[in-house]
C-alpha cells in the first residue's frame, strides 16, 4: 500500500526536497509573512523546543498565518542516515507538531550506523513530546506555559513590525558588512578543522571571512555561543554572524589578518612577543570560565596578533560544552566548577596553554575574577539559557575562591599556597565530597562524641562507607599520597611535639609571610627543619607532601564551613579552648581574667572543642578561630574505612589550629577533679 498524504504533507515533502536541490519554493496562500530571519528563526527553534527536547537542526520553512499563527517544518538531523522531518503549528496556547516522515522513523535501525554524532537523548523511533517519547504516527500537543507565551508573542509582534517584512538579521558580532547569503561567497582557500573552516570572499566588496559548517550543528552554535561570551567579557574575538539555513547553521567570521603565536614567537620581536603574551594572560580567567582548553591551539595558531596591534582568539569551538574537535565533553568536564582556573597552567594536563600562561600570580588571577564579575549580567544575556546556568554556577564559584583567597592573603599565606589550597577546595566540590560532608552533628551538653540528625556518630565521616575513603582516592588522583596526611595524624596523636608534627609545623611556617621567630620551637627551629626534610622525602618529594597538606586543609575547611557543630559561631568562627602551662603565662605577665591577649605560640597548636584537656598546664584559655585557620579535627577517621578518631581518641576533641596573632581570653586555672569545671565550657560560650 502505498503511503498517503494530505495536499499540506505534500507541499511540506515537496518542499524539503526542493531545498536539498537547491531551488526555491514559495507559499503565498496561507502565510501572510515567511519568515527568513535567522535571529527569528533561533526564537521559534527556543519555543519548539520547550517541548521538542531533543534539539531541532534547522528550520527551512516558517510562516506566520492570517489567524496569527505560526507553522512550518523543522528538521531534527539524528545522524547521517536518518533525519526527522516535521511540521509544525504554534498558536497563543497550544504547540503541535508531528512526523512528515513516520515510516522512516519508525523502520529506522540503529545497527551498523555511525552516531559518532548521535544526540544521546535522542528518542530515535518515536517523537520526543515534553519529558515523553511518543509514537512516530502520533502528534504531540502541549500546552505553552507563561513565558512561552509571552515568547510567541513577541516573535509575532517582530515579523509583524507594522508591515509584512520582518526585521533585519541581528547578530552579536554585529551584521554591518556580512552578507545576506553565506553560500554566495567565492572560496578563497580551505582551512580544515572539525567545522569545514574555508577563507572565502564576499564578490560585492573583497572582505574576506572564515565560513564553517561542519557534521554539528550543535557544536558550530556553540562556538558562536562562545565568540558572544568573549565578546560581552571585553574579550577581542572576530566579529561573527551565525546564519540558520535549510541545510543548518553556518558561521561567518571576519577573517583577522595578522600572525599566529607560533609565528610571534618564532620569528616576531621581542615588543610583538611581550604584547602578545601580556595580552593573553589579562584574559586568562575568562577562558578559564568558559572552559576553552584549546585556546592557544596545538599549533599555537588560535590566537592571533593582529595588524590592528590587537591579540585575537580564534576557533574558540573548545569552549563550553564542546571540546575543540566536536566531541561532547562530559559532566565530570562541563559543570559548574571552574577547575581550569588550575587545570590549564597545569603542563602535565594542557602543555600548550601551560606554557602560554606560566608566571600567572594567583593574586592576577583573582583580580580578573572581580572584573568577570562585574561583567556578570552582559555575560550571560549573550549565552542560551542551557549554558547560562553552567556559566552563573561557574561564577560564583570563582566569587567564592576570590573570597577565600583575599581572606588566605590577609592572613598573611603566600600566594602558590593560597592557589593551591583554593584548587583543592574546588577539587574536593568537584568530586562531590563536599556534597556527602555532614549537614550538622549535634552532642549533648559537652559529650564530644557528636551525631548527626539521625543519630549516627559523626554521620559518614568514619566506618565503612566512609567520607574519607573518597577522600584518599582524591588525594591519590591530583598528585598527592593519602599516607602523608594519616602519618601526620598518627604523630600529632603521639606528641604535638613529636618530629612528625614539627615537620608540618615547619611547613606552614613556609607557606606564611613574616619571620620564623615569631612562632614557639619546642626543639628549636632547625630541629624543625630537618624533621620536615626528612618528611618530604619519605613523601616522595615536595610536591607530595605539600599537595598531600594543603588537599587535607582544603578538606577540613570544607567540613568546617558546611557542617554545623557546638560553638562554631554565626560568622563563621569556631570557639575552641586550650591550656597552657602556669610559668609560661607567669613569664609573660599574663593574670587570670586578662582579654585580647597575643602571645607566641607554636605553628600549629592542640586546642579542643567541648570538653577542655590538660596537657602542659591547666590554665585555661578561650579564642575564636577562623576555619581557615583549623588544620586538623577529631570528627573524621584517621585510616579510611577503620573508624575511629584522626588522633589520640574522641576524649581529646582535638582541634589542631594556628594560633599566631588569634587573641584569647585567659580565664581561670581550671581542676580537672572538680565537677564544677566539667560544666565550664558551656557557661563560658554563653557568656
Amino acid at each position: 500500500m502505498s503511503l498517503q498524504f494530505t495536499e499540506y504533507e505534500y507541499k511540506f515533502v515537496g518542499l524539503y526536497v526542493t531545498r536539498l536541490l537547491r531551488d526555491r519554493f514559495d507559499f503565498a496562500e496561507t502565510s501572510v509573512a515567511k519568515i527568513t530571519d535567522s535571529q527569528l528563526l533561533l526564537e521559534l527553534r527556543d519555543i519548539l523546543e520547550t517541548q521538542y527536547q531533543d534539539g531541532i537542526t534547522a528550520i527551512p520553512q516558517a510562516q506566520l498565518n492570517e489567524d496569527d499563527s505560526f507553522s512550518g517544518i523543522f528538521l531534527d538531523r539524528v545522524n547521517s542516515k536518518l533525519t526527522k522531518r516535521f511540521k509544525f503549528e504554534i498558536n497563543d496556547d497550544e504547540i503541535s507538531y508531528s512526523l512528515v516522515n513516520p515510516g522512516d522513523v519508525g523502520d529506522f535501525t540503529e545497527e551498523g550506523l555511525d552516531f559518532a554524532q548521535k544526540k544521546a537523548s535522542n528518542c530515535t523511533k518515536g517523537i520526543a513530546c515534553g519529558g515523553s517519547c511518543i509514537s512516530a504516527k502520533k502528534t504531540c500537543r502541549k500546552n505553552a506555559d507563561a513565558p512561552t507565551k509571552k515568547k510567541i508573542s513577541q516573535v509575532r509582534t517582530k515579523v509583524k513590525g507594522g508591515s509584512s517584512s520582518p526585521q533585519k538579521t541581528k547578530s552579536s558580532g554585529g551584521s554591518g558588512g556580512f552578507p545576506s547569503d553565506p553560500s554566495k561567497l567565492e572560496v578563497v582557500k580551505p582551512l580544515g578543522g572539525s567545522t569545514g573552516a574555508v577563507l572565502v570572499r564576499d564578490p560585492k566588496t573583497g572582505k574576506l571571512f572564515v565560513r564553517k559548517t561542519g557534521d554539528s550543528p550543535e557544536h558550530l552554535r556553540s562556538e558562536a555561543s562562545a565568540d558572544n561570551a568573549y565578546r560581552a567579557l571585553g574579550v577581542n574575538v572576530p566579529k561573527q554572524k551565525l546564519y540558520e539555513t535549510p541545510d543548518g547553521p553556518v558561521k561567518l567570521a571576519e577573517y583577522v589578518e595578522g600572525k599566529s603565536m607560533k609565528e610571534v614567537i618564532e620569528k616576531g620581536t621581542p615588543a610583538e612577543k611581550k604584547k602578545l603574551l601580556a595580552e593573553l594572560k589579562k584574559n586568562y580567567t575568562a577562558d578559564a570560565l568558559l572552559g576553552n582548553w584549546d585556546v592557544v591551539g596545538q599549533e599555537k595558531d588560535n590566537i592571533i596578533l593582529g595588524k590592528d596591534g590587537k591579540v585575537y582568539r580564534v576557533d574558540n569551538g573548545g569552549a563550553l560544552g564542546y571540546r575543540a574537535q566536536g566531541a561532547k565533553k562530559t559532566d565530570e568536564q562541563w559543570n559548574k566548577y571552574p577547575t581550569e582556573l588550575w587545570s590549564m597552567r597545569d603542563k602535565s594536563v594542557n602543555p600548550q596553554a601551560a606554557e602560554a600562561f606560566a608566571g600567572m600570580k594567583h593574586k592576577e588571577i583573582v583580580q580578573q575574577i572581580d572584573a568577570i564579575a562585574v561583567k556578570q549580567k552582559q555575560l550571560l544575556a549573550a549565552v542560551p539559557p542551557d549554558v547560562r546556568e553552567t556559566l552563573k554556577g561557574r561564577i560564583e564559584e570563582m566569587q567564592r575562591v576570590a573570597q577565600i583567597s583575599k581572606t588566605l592573603e590577609d592572613d598573611d599565606w603566600n600566594d602558590n599556597y593560597i592557589s593551591t589550597f583554593t584548587k583543592h577546595t574546588v577539587g574536593i566540590r568537584t568530586v562531590g565530597i563536599t556534597g556527602k560532608l555532614p549537614k550538622s552533628l549535634k552532642g549533648e551538653g559537652n559529650d564530644v562524641i557528636l551525631k548527626d540528625e539521625n543519630g549516627k556518630e559523626f554521620d559518614n565521616l568514619r566506618g565503612k562507607n566512609s567520607t574519607m575513603k573518597d577522600f584518599e582516592e582524591y588525594v591519590q588522583k591530583n598528585g598527592g599520597n593519602y599516607e602523608v596526611a594519616s602519618t601526620w595524624m598518627d604523630k600529632q596523636a603521639g606528641s604535638s611535639w613529636s618530629d612528625g608534627a614539627q615537620a608540618y609545623k615547619y611547613h606552614l611556617a613556609e607557606q606564611r609571610g613574616g619571620s620564623k621567630d615569631n612562632y614557639y620551637w619546642s626543639d628549636g627551629e632547625e630541629s624543625a627543619k630537618q624533621a620536615y626534610k626528612k618528611y618530604v622525602k619519605e613523601a616522595g618529594g615536595q610536591s607530595k607532601y605539600s599537595e598531600t597538606m594543603a588537599a587535607y586543609h582544603a578538606f577540613n575547611y570544607e567540613l568546617l564551613t558546611k557542617t554545623d557543630f557546638p560553638n562554631k559561631n554565626s560568622d563563621g568562627t569556631i570557639t575552641l579552648v586550650r591550656t597552657e602551662n602556669k610559668a609560661v603565662m607567669d613569664m609573660y605577665g599574663h593574670k587570670v581574667g586578662d582579654t585580647d591577649i597575643i602571645m607566641k605560640r607554636g605553628v600549629a597548636e592542640s586546642t579542643s572543642l567541648v570538653q577542655a584537656i590538660s596537657v602542659y598546664g591547666n590554665e585555661l584559655t578561650v579564642q575564636k578561630v577562623p576555619p581557615h585557620r583549623v588544620v586538623g579535627v577529631y570528627f573524621h577517621e584517621r585510616h579510611p574505612g577503620k573508624g575511629g578518631s584522626a588522633f589520640m581518641g574522641d576524649y581529646e576533641n582535638e582541634f589542631v589550629a594556628i594560633l599566631d596573632k588569634v587573641p584569647f581570653k585567659y580565664t581561670k586555672t581550671i581542676d580537672a577533679d572538680d565537677d564544677d569545671d566539667a560544666g565550664l565550657l558551656k557557661t563560658l560560650f554563653s557568656n
